[in-house]
């Protein structure tokens, strides 16, 4: 079970209708991103600042990833070793 603000945990239902969102959305977060890939905090922000990334944006003063380019970029096995 995936922990929540709002009630302190998340059903698998739940949990699977979050990544079933996630997986439709154009533009995604840190927090998105690591929960839809199930990657650390930590190696998702090394992701977000290399040098050689197409998938990072912003949106306003805010960086965000677009999923598709995100995927292509770890098919591609470019997000192993960081």
């Amino acid at each position: 079970m995936k922990k929540t603000k709002s009630n302190g945990v998340m059903t698998q239902q739940e949990y699977s209708s979050w990544i079933a969102a996630l997986m439709k959305k154009t533009f995604l977060t840190k927090n998105e991103v690591s929960d839809l890939y199930g990657l650390g905090l930590a190696h998702v922000q090394r992701l977000f600042n290399q040098p050689d990334t197409d998938f990072v944006t912003y949106i306003g003063k805010r960086k965000v990833a677009e999923r598709e380019k995100l995927d292509a970029y770890i098919r591609a096995g470019k997000a192993t070793g960081i």
